[in-house]
């Protein structure tokens, strides 16, 4: 069941219904809670709408309660490291534990477009 609000969080979360994505991903996290997916789409939805104290919160619990998910792996990869070859590193380790983390993928692109490596940038 758990999946269900899931997938209803990211589909609202798609068409920037961000407040129908949080309550979604509080029913995913309510019936899952040991899932770090929905808190970091929750956590994600919550900076979307200006929300900043309780983004902090999810991405927070992610690190704290998951620390070696992909998405705390991914969040240490964008908040917290400061070099690009680091969080590169950081970024194909997350996709190695979880290979469906569009967020990752794009950063992971992103950061290897910005040091000049396109070619790669567009295999990511």
């Amino acid at each position: 069941m758990a999946i269900l609000f899931c997938t209803l969080g990211w589909d609202c979360q798609q068409f920037r219904q961000y407040e129908l994505a949080i309550n979604a991903y509080n029913q995913a996290i309510s019936l899952q809670p040991e899932n770090p997916w929905p808190i970091l789409r929750r956590g994600i939805c919550h900076k979307k709408v200006g929300d900043l104290a309780a983004a902090a919160i999810d991405f927070n619990t992610v690190m704290s309660d998951h620390p070696d998910s992909a998405e705390a792996i991914y969040l240490s990869a964008i908040q917290m490291t400061s070099s690009n070859e680091e969080r590169i590193n950081q970024l194909t380790e997350a996709l190695r534990r979880n290979k469906d983390f569009p967020e990752a993928w794009f950063s992971r692109a992103e950061i290897l477009y910005s040091i000049g490596n396109s070619e790669d940038a567009l295999r990511a």
